[in-house]
């Protein structure tokens, strides 16, 4: 499930905290009251469009209106730009922890990551082990002196080259 918090997205930053919109099901949550609940809004049958009426920060209670009423198509496209946005910066991290490394093209190896939130997150300059037994003592100390924390290992065995930019 990819939940993005409403107040990340461009032009929302006003918005209250405790609204996610889940990409993967188009629905708008509110986690308010401690739990997370599928927010419905109003549908204006003219139109096809649902509306919800969000709160805005605390820190924004100056304004006249407490509130503000968002279409959900308007949410969704937000969402998915940045959603988008997320997956590019992390595309372009990884080409970059991987150039930093100075590999070559016929180079083979092994990098070593953690897994935080189910993401496999690396090193912003990754050592390349050049041995599995290499790879294995360090994931070992590691494992050791973080406990409670997920380490794996990542077998590199080839790249790609694309529109010019080598990652793999």
């Amino acid at each position: 499930m990819s939940l993005i918090p409403v107040n990340k997205l461009a032009g929302m930053a006003q918005i209250a905290d405790g609204y996610m919109f889940n990409t993967e099901t188009s629905q708008l949550l509110s986690n308010k009251n401690g739990f997370q609940v599928q927010l419905y809004g109003s549908f204006n049958g003219r139109q096809g469009t649902r509306r919800y009426t969000l709160q805005y920060k605390p820190e924004y209670k100056n304004y006249r209106n407490k509130s503000i009423s968002v279409k959900h198509s308007e949410i969704e496209k937000l969402a998915i730009v940045h959603e988008k946005n997320v997956q590019t910066t992390k595309c372009n991290l990884l080409v970059e922890a991987v150039k930093s490394t100075k590999l070559k093209v016929q180079t083979k190896g092994w990098l070593i990551g953690s897994i935080l939130d189910g993401v496999i997150k690396t090193s912003s300059h990754p050592k390349v082990h050049d041995t599995e037994d290499g790879a294995n003592k360090e994931i070992e100390r590691l494992a050791v002196t973080n406990k409670g924390q997920t380490f794996v290992k990542l077998k590199i065995e080839n790249f790609v080259v694309s529109g010019g930019v080598q990652w793999s």
